[in-house]
């Protein structure tokens, strides 16, 4: 259950009261006093609790108003001003968790008593009245696969919305699909609105039809796709999963006459596995990348302060990159890995499941490594994206360089060094007594140096048999030591748990990315970011190539 609780705060100063539509609770919301703690105010899933006896006498109080219909000012006026606060954050709390929706429509007691359709506007529509006021004179069309219009009908029948008994092959508005589907079209005065039920293989897809080309050619590969993997036919359980993609549609219906859905970034989808298992998905679709002809100035790299974008929204913007839209994904997520001393996580499609994308390597997963574990999830987020763009991402335009700088260098010749290198920052250091004495891996470490007047040195973190558990690289030899520490300490962490962290140098560090940014503007490489890039970067994704030793040769 989500829940949030309300404490009254010592300090009750004068507020702006903000306009607003008269609301009340819906006829769901439930009232329950607790034991020693207050009131807890809920509907479904969704609660707001009220600590405290004084809070509660203030709740008995408003109970009232807000049962038969208020605005926001009007209450806030009705209470002393030493409780305005309370009262008004109370208010807020309500709007967030949808407990309260528009009061006063015309007809709404006779609309609430209409049977099942209305008791569901009046639990999710924003305006119940009105929502049922727009499913009465709403009809939809059904057109398409007959056994997927049939189940469609069915449902749609028990829903009391208006069917039309005409099929128009002209009412299916998405050009050059081969797949099964069939196509909803709602019509309510000069509004259209089409829902599309689509069957690929052993999976159901259903969702509002995307008005855009890019998102719809995005739908079509999806279901390619999924088309193209091998599932056996089963007739009840394919018999099920129609019933539920229909009864799925009729959903997304509701949800648009009764407006519950706020206008996102994105249309959400229902996905339905074999398995029939069924998830909500976003279709995401990024700009294409063009090619990498754009020169980095790295001055402004050094410059620039990247706004942090939420480690959530970095996930959300990048999952279409390497999985495609929609499809069933596992990860970034810490998994059963531990997260003590340093975060671990696993992203991937999953066994068996190979990864749709030009740059595809056949391996499904990937182990992220991070001081924590956001920085963990989001190394998993670069390493996924740079499989399938083949492109060198990071968080930041730092990260991104840094991880270009990496990877053209990383191959070249490397001098081995005669003397072993020091560990002498403090980071280095807690990583070593982590790897030596909690976790109980004696471990060497080697270098080795490029020549010229500002090389580059490059330490691996060896096992007790000589095997390298990880490698770091920077211009400085303290932050390759710290680099190749830190991957170490990921790569003993994740062995009793049946993964292996990369042993390639993967700049994780903000130190050494900027430290490899500075030595790439001295010596180092041209560094180049495709056509699109910037796009990406609001999101929190910097993407970019570096010429390697043979380019500029």
């Amino acid at each position: 259950m989500s829940e949030t609780t309300l404490v009254r705060p010592a300090v009750l100063p004068d507020i702006d009261i903000p306009a607003s539509p008269v609301m009340r609770l819906r006829r769901s919301v439930h009232v329950r006093t607790l034991e020693h703690r207050g009131v807890a105010v809920s509907a479904g899933h969704d609660a707001v609790v009220l600590d405290g006896a004084a809070a509660e006498q203030l709740w008995l109080a408003l109970e009232p108003r807000l049962r038969q219909g208020v605005s926001a000012e009007a209450l806030l006026a009705s209470v002393p001003e030493r409780a305005r606060r309370v009262t008004d954050g109370l208010w807020q709390q309500l709007v967030d968790h949808r407990l309260l929706c528009v009061a006063g429509s015309v007809g709404e007691e006779t609309v609430f008593a209409a049977g099942p359709l209305a008791e569901h506007f009046e639990r999710t529509a924003q305006d119940p009245g009105r929502a049922m006021a727009r499913a009465r004179v709403a009809t939809v069309q059904v057109a398409g696969d007959p056994a997927l219009a049939e189940a469609l009908r069915g449902v749609l029948t028990e829903t009391g919305i208006l069917v039309d008994a005409r099929t128009d092959a002209q009412d299916l508005p998405l050009a050059g699909l081969t797949r099964e589907y069939a196509v909803l079209t709602l019509r309510l005065a000069a509004e259209r609105h089409h829902v599309l039920v689509a069957r690929a293989g052993g999976y159901r897809l259903v969702g509002p039809l995307p008005a855009g080309e890019a998102e719809r050619a995005a739908l079509r590969r999806w279901l390619d796709l999924r088309a193209g993997e091998a599932v056996t036919p089963l007739w009840s359980r394919d018999r099920v999963a129609d019933s539920l993609a229909a009864a799925q549609a009729v959903l997304v219906l509701l949800e648009i006459l009764g407006e519950a859905s706020p206008a996102g970034p994105a249309p959400v989808f229902h996905v339905t596995s074999p398995d029939v298992v069924a998830e909500r998905h976003p279709l995401a679709v990024l700009p294409s990348l063009g090619p990498a002809d754009h020169v980095v100035d790295l001055d402004e790299v050094l410059t620039a302060s990247d706004a942090a974008v939420p480690v959530d929204d970095v996930l959300r913007a990048a999952e279409p990159l390497w999985s495609g839209p929609l499809t069933t994904w596992r990860g970034p997520v810490p998994g059963a890995l531990p997260q003590l001393p340093i975060g671990l996580a696993i992203a991937g499609t999953g066994a068996g499941a190979a990864p749709a994308g030009p740059a595809s390597t056949g391996a499904t997963e990937v182990v992220g490594v991070g001081l924590d574990t956001a920085d963990a999830r989001l190394s998993c987020v670069e390493q996924l994206v740079e499989r399938e763009t083949g492109l060198s991402v990071g968080r930041s335009a730092a990260a991104a360089v840094a991880r270009a700088v990496t990877r053209a260098v990383m191959d070249g010749l490397w001098l081995p060094d005669r003397q072993a290198p020091a560990v002498t920052t403090p980071l280095a250091r807690r990583l070593l007594q982590a790897l030596t004495l909690r976790e109980g891996v004696p471990v060497t470490l080697r270098s080795g140096s490029t020549r010229g007047p500002l090389p580059l040195t490059r330490v691996e973190v060896l096992d007790e048999r000589g095997r390298r558990l990880a490698t770091g690289l920077a211009a400085e030899p303290d932050r390759a030591v710290e680099e190749a520490l830190l991957a170490g300490l990921g790569a003993v962490q994740a062995a009793p748990h049946g993964v292996s962290v990369s042993t390639a140098p993967m700049p994780r560090l903000p130190s050494t990315q900027e430290n490899l940014v500075r030595w790439a503007l001295a010596s180092g490489p041209v560094v180049r970011r495709p056509a699109g890039s910037p796009l990406w970067s609001a999101l929190g994704l910097h993407a970019c190539i570096a010429d390697g030793p043979e380019d500029q040769a």
